[in-house]
């Protein structure tokens, strides 16, 4: 039942997305491990959030044709929504800035604030029971008094263990962030301090999400030795890059930006003992030295592995085809990304049946091809995206099935024996 309560902090017909509700009812302490072990957190999280759709607590905003499956998006009905309101009231709450009642009940857990004002800071100060606090500003800036005393009251909220600031002008919090011991989950808009090293002190997150950084090129070297429990790591390119041997952060499984280069720490090798990944983007694979580093990184073997982006960032005068033929990926893989490769051909590995599992598949940038490679045996494959093929000019029978699947592509081709299914 708390699951669906913790919903009511938010504002009416606030969009969820799945894995987001997911981490922060993970991060929140709100599931439990079943006795038997067996089951992972994520996994029993996600059977809830099931059961709600079932049960018509939520329900999928409609998308369009082509767009990623991975950003849809729920919302909670109003009926079910007024009725957790009602039911939770002691445990969750939700303060707007132009509210003029600002008594909550004293052990609330779940707090959700609207606009940055000396009334909401007074409301956080008062809450010492909190394990997550979201707060959402949309004013440009905020009154460096105010941002002092926001400061102060969240160094004093000891027991958090989620915390996201949303939207624009909550700059300097990172030191006061530091102090949160039990913080499982912090999730950022943006942050002024290029020095993210206070935040990478807090040896029990599991996520950190940060979606810009003011002054990103100045980000200075990150170290991440304490943090033996990270799962989810998204930050700007340009951050990301600047942390050496992320090898060492074992138990991850979301990696949004693992940019490589050729000295040691930021080799593709680091990927390696990440053992557990789930989803990961990788950056500049220009950068791979030769096939045998490319094959040392062993993504076969990361069976866990279902998101799969491999970006290159400059043109290169010689492509050596064997080394994106050595990055083979899991066949459990269910979305694949290939972009701006500049070989001749697609991998050996696309060539076959091997990515059984195959759900969305997006081809972009890669500017030699001109056929696809063939995907009528992927009887699983949903949506494909195809974009800046300027020599692709062939699509045959081997590239559709009778199943149903979206093709997004700009450009033109020519139709072969039998693709009379295609656009």
């Amino acid at each position: 039942m708390e699951k669906r309560l913790k919903s009511s902090i938010f504002p009416p017909h606030y969009k969820f997305k799945v894995e987001e509700v997911i981490e922060m009812w993970v991060s929140s302490g709100l599931i439990l491990q079943r006795e038997n072990g067996l089951k992972k957190q994520e996994d029993i999280a996600r059977g809830h959030f099931n059961t709600l759709c079932r049960k018509s607590f939520l329900s999928l905003v409609p998308r369009e044709l082509h767009a990623d499956p991975s950003d849809d998006y729920y919302v909670m009905h109003d009926l079910m929504y007024d009725l957790a309101c009602l039911v939770s009231s002691e445990e969750c709450s939700r303060f707007r800035v132009t509210d003029h009642n600002t008594n909550i009940f004293p052990k609330v857990r779940h707090l959700y604030i609207e606009g940055v004002s000396s009334k909401s800071i007074d409301i956080i100060s008062r809450s010492n029971y909190l394990r997550t606090l979201i707060i959402s500003h949309e004013e440009n800036s905020i009154q460096q008094e105010l941002v002092h005393d926001l400061k102060k009251a969240i160094k004093g909220r000891t027991s958090l263990r989620l915390l996201k600031l949303c939207g624009n002008g909550i700059f300097g919090m990172n030191k006061a962030i530091a102090e949160l011991k039990h913080l499982r989950y912090i999730s950022m808009s943006a942050t002024d301090e290029p020095n993210l090293c206070n935040l990478f002190k807090l040896y029990h997150l599991e996520v950190l999400r940060i979606q810009k950084i003011e002054k990103e090129e100045i980000v200075s070297f990150i170290d991440i030795s304490n943090l033996p429990h990270l799962q989810k790591l998204h930050l700007p390119k340009n951050a990301s890059s600047r942390i050496p041997h992320i090898g060492s952060l074992t138990t991850l499984r979301e990696l949004n930006g693992f940019s490589v280069k050729k000295k040691d720490g930021h080799k593709i090798t680091e990927l390696r003992d990440l053992r557990n990944l789930q989803k990961v983007i990788v950056l500049d694979v220009q950068n791979v030295s030769d096939y045998n580093e490319a094959s040392s990184a062993e993504l076969d073997k990361k069976t866990n592995m279902k998101v799969l982006s491999f970006e290159w960032s400059s043109d290169q005068a010689r492509i050596d085809d064997r080394i994106l033929n050595k990055l083979v990926p899991d066949s459990n893989l269910k979305h694949l990304v290939i972009s701006g490769y500049n070989g001749n051909q697609p991998p050996m590995w696309m060539e076959n049946p091997y990515l059984s599992n195959l759900v969305h598949l997006k081809i972009d940038g890669c500017v030699e091809w001109d056929k696809l490679p063939p995907l009528g045996s992927l009887w699983t494959l949903k949506h494909v995206i195809l974009e800046n093929l300027p020599k692709l000019k062939y699509v045959g029978r081997s590239s559709y099935h009778s199943g149903a699947y979206s093709y997004s592509y700009r450009g033109k081709w020519t139709k072969g024996p039998g693709s009379d299914g295609l656009p």
